[in-house]
């Protein structure tokens, strides 16, 4: 279970990396409101003014009134430059010194243009998907903290014997329910906040029951949860804590529950998405005496773990299918395999 918690811890921190590496701040864009405009980085700041480092003047002080905007060129930056011989090259920003500037062009690979070359350099808008991810909230079935906003809403089917609606009823508030053929039912509200730029936070409850005659049993997942990304690639941490009513009893997890969950943009049509759970419990073990009468019970700290590690496929600007290996652990270990459709409506 080490190796297993050790391979999703890894695979996690490449979801962080990757996505941290594209917030690297590389300069600014500061355009004042007399219409100019100063490329470099701010080394000083007070209440009435701002000091810029700019890449051709040198230090300098601003006052703050007089910036319109600050716009941040970030590392990955898709950008357009203009060189003195009026040739033109479209590609992603990755270094800049006091000499040069590092891109990767599409067709050429990674080139190094002398800053002394460069006539204007012009920031470019990313190009939208052709198929924007429908399902951007939630993994396989946990939620990521990313809000679903009012009047959005997906039917998810797992298996064909799983079918489930999620809706949002406002920009931060989703309501959800499902059944699983014949007689289990389950609902899971969630509420969640943008708190900052690409970083949400959310909580709501996962709650289930059965119908089946002489098997009542219920029960549920209060959580909490943290996102840092966006729709097509983030990372998510979850803990809550289990409960179950069975026949009168009242049980509960001993420990949180974590969850560990991400999901990264391949392709306009691939994602790799990642789900993991670990429950964690103390194992109650009984000790007979030879006349088969209990001398002992002991209570063992043990987990149960579901890990995952698949492929979404988008099928369409609202639809999806999810394919992924999952494995269980409990004493021992079970892969089994995971398929479900959603659709965005």
């Amino acid at each position: 279970m080490n190796k297993l918690i050790t391979l999703v811890s890894a695979l996690l921190f490449a979801f962080s990396f990757s996505y941290g590496q594209s917030d690297t701040l590389l300069f600014n864009f500061y355009h004042l409101k007399n219409g100019e405009v100063l490329i470099g980085n701010t080394s000083g700041a007070n209440d009435t003014s701002i000091t810029v480092l700019d890449q051709n003047l040198g230090e300098i002080q601003v006052r703050t009134k007089s910036v319109e905007k600050v716009e941040p060129v970030n590392k990955g930056r898709l950008v357009k430059i203009y060189l003195a011989d009026n040739s033109v090259y479209r590609g992603r920003l990755l270094e800049v010194s006091d000499h040069e500037f590092i891109m990767e062009l599409e067709l050429a690979g990674m080139i190094r243009f002398k800053r002394s070359e460069i006539q204007e350099l012009e920031l470019l808008f990313e190009e939208k998907l052709d198929a924007p991810n429908p399902n951007g909230t939630r993994y396989f079935f946990g939620p990521s903290a990313i809000p679903l906003g009012k009047g959005n809403g997906y039917y998810q089917n797992v298996y064909l014997l799983m079918n489930s609606v999620n809706y949002g009823i406002s920009n931060h508030v989703s309501i959800g329910g499902g059944v699983v053929i014949p007689l289990l039912f389950f609902i899971t509200p969630k509420v969640s906040f943008e708190v900052r730029k690409n970083f949400y936070l959310g909580a709501g409850f996962i709650a289930g029951t059965t119908v089946i005659p002489n098997a009542i049993i219920s029960g549920g997942i209060p959580y909490a949860i943290a996102t840092v990304g966006n729709s097509e690639t983030n990372v998510t941490l979850g803990v809550g804590y289990g409960i179950v009513w069975d026949g009168g009893d009242y049980l509960d997890t001993d420990y949180p529950i974590i969850t560990v969950s991400g999901m990264r943009r391949l392709s306009n049509r691939i994602q790799l998405v990642s789900e993991t759970w670990v429950v964690p419990f103390n194992e109650k073990i009984e000790q007979y005496t030879n006349t088969g009468y209990i001398s002992s019970i002991k209570h063992e700290p043990t987990a149960v773990v579901a890990a995952s590690l698949g492929l979404r496929v988008l099928a369409g600007k609202h639809a999806s299918l999810d394919f992924a290996p999952v494995y269980i652990y409990a004493n021992q270990g079970l892969v089994v395999p995971y398929l479900d459709f959603v659709y965005q409506f």
